[in-house]
């Protein structure tokens, strides 16, 4: 009997809901199988594999793999998993051998808000190990899903974001390498929307973006619609945690967590490292909505333009510089904000002009409650190693930061807080990309700590107390 076959399928569909009930969760899937070289009149097996990505998933059914081989795969429109409803013991999983490529036939696919890869209105569901090149759009879009995950996939070349999320619960998003998202350069500046980010999260409950690198955008900054920075987590979006990524080679901000108009609540944006950035780590409201309950700790900032952690005032007098309340600030390090502004690549063009200047941590906004500022370690801050809003100053929790140098003190809103450090932290070898702490570094051991355990940007588990600046606990020599 012919188990490919359509009619075939059909007539065991019922069979197949009570193998389902009898057997152990999760031991039943059907394989369908993927080739450049397949026919989408054949039967979708190892032997005979379907030619279509698009005709595999259509096929694909709760607990199928669908497994597509090496190789190009040209298409004129977008591959779409849509209504497909997983379980936890039946998940649908998309899973490229020898990174697959997906290639858009030409520029307009998929066409405005499009991903090249798209999921939609479904659950459960995993992607992995594919490659898609030269969306029109989104390289891969997620929208109103849940339990999706992305793994160990590539975006490169896009018009927008390389991933794209929005109005989806419980999305997992790991391993994967975005690079040259927002490139008008192969699409030309046609006035389609703005190019967003190169991985975006909008209205997702529950979402982990964990290990991924996002780098070498050549959108320029003042290309508008706007757009280009690094990995955003705005507009309605809480309940998870962006850790362990590395951001670089960006003319725009490294990581971006944005209230927008709706809001964004219990973020935590730990252990990453960004740098050549044209700024670090920036939490803002551009259209009032309140930021609550983010944590920005065990990062690495260096050799950015500008600052290497802000909470901004974007938009202040147009609806935006909207609420913050309960952001925590604690053992990050920081490396030459602004010294090397003339290397990130919004200078690299004829006639740009870059100020050379830079504040390690920056409070513009004076929208904020709950501000608890502690424990890191800054160097080398063009401008000045701390500013912070007047009006915010005695009323936050701003505690035993290392300053080197101190600064000039000549700069508006300068602040240095409760107890600093002035003194070289004696890091072991910056200049060659070694941030970790000499064992006769000041900053060991003297950080106030919190109430609960964290891991370092290495994943060291750290003492409540006595505890060390910055994001790099010591190890011994």
């Amino acid at each position: 009997m012919n188990f490919g076959s359509s009619r075939t399928r059909e007539m065991l569909g019922p069979i197949r809901l009570l193998l389902m009930a009898m057997v152990p969760a999760g031991s039943w899937a059907a394989q369908w199988y993927v080739a450049p070289t397949g026919s989408d009149q054949a039967t979708g097996t190892a032997a005979a594999p379907f030619r279509s990505i698009q005709r595999a998933v259509d096929a694909a059914r709760p607990g199928d793999r669908v497994t597509i081989g090496a190789g190009l795969y040209v298409v004129s429109a977008p591959v779409r998993i849509a209504s497909k409803r997983g379980s936890p013991e039946l998940p649908i999983s998309v899973v490229g051998e020898g990174m697959p490529t997906i290639l858009a036939a030409h520029s307009r696919v998929p066409g405005v808000w499009g991903g090249l890869v798209e999921v939609q209105d479904s659950s459960y569901i995993h992607l992995k190990g594919l490659s898609v090149v030269g969306s029109g759009f989104f390289g891969f879009r997620v929208q109103r899903s849940r339990h999706v995950e992305l793994l160990d996939n590539r975006s490169t070349i896009s018009l927008a974001s390389g991933i794209w999320v929005s109005d989806s619960t419980a999305v997992r998003i790991e391993g994967n390498d975005v690079s040259r998202f927002c490139d008008r350069t192969q699409f030309g500046a046609d006035g389609r929307t703005g190019c967003q980010e190169g991985i975006s999260l909008e209205g997702v409950d529950g979402f982990s973006v964990l290990r991924n690198r996002v780098h070498d955008a050549p959108q320029l900054p003042e290309v508008t619609p706007g757009g280009g920075e690094g990995i955003d987590v705005k507009q309605g979006s809480m309940n998870g945690s962006v850790e362990g990524n590395e951001v670089w080679n960006l003319p725009q901000l490294g990581i971006y967590v944005d209230a927008y108009s709706r809001g964004v609540s219990n973020v935590k944006v730990h252990a990453n490292r960004v740098w050549n950035t044209r700024q670090g780590i920036v939490i803002s409201s551009e259209r009032g909505g309140l930021a609550a309950d983010v944590e920005v700790s065990h990062n690495l900032v260096h050799d950015v333009g500008y600052h290497g952690i802000l909470i901004s005032d974007f938009n202040k007098g147009r609806g935006g510089d909207g609420p913050r309340r309960g952001i925590l600030i604690h053992n990050n390090t920081i490396v030459d904000a602004g010294v090397k502004e003339a290397k990130a690549p919004s200078c690299h063009r004829a006639g740009s002009t870059c100020v050379d200047g830079g504040v390690g941590i920056r409070v513009d906004t004076a929208n904020i409650t709950g501000l608890e500022v502690h424990d890191n370690i800054i160097v080398g801050a063009r401008t000045a190693p701390m500013v912070v809003n007047p009006v915010v100053q005695q009323a936050s929790r701003i505690e035993r930061n290392l300053l080197w140098p101190a600064g000039p003190g000549r700069t508006s809103g300068e602040y240095h807080g409760v107890s600093p450090i002035f003194a070289d932290p004696r890091l072991r070898d910056p200049a060659g990309g070694d941030y970790r702490l000499r064992a006769d570094s000041p900053a060991r051991g003297v950080g106030v700590g919190g109430s609960s355990r964290h891991r370092d940007l290495r994943g060291v588990l750290r003492p409540l107390s006595p505890i060390d600046l910055g994001a790099l606990a010591f190890e011994g020599d």
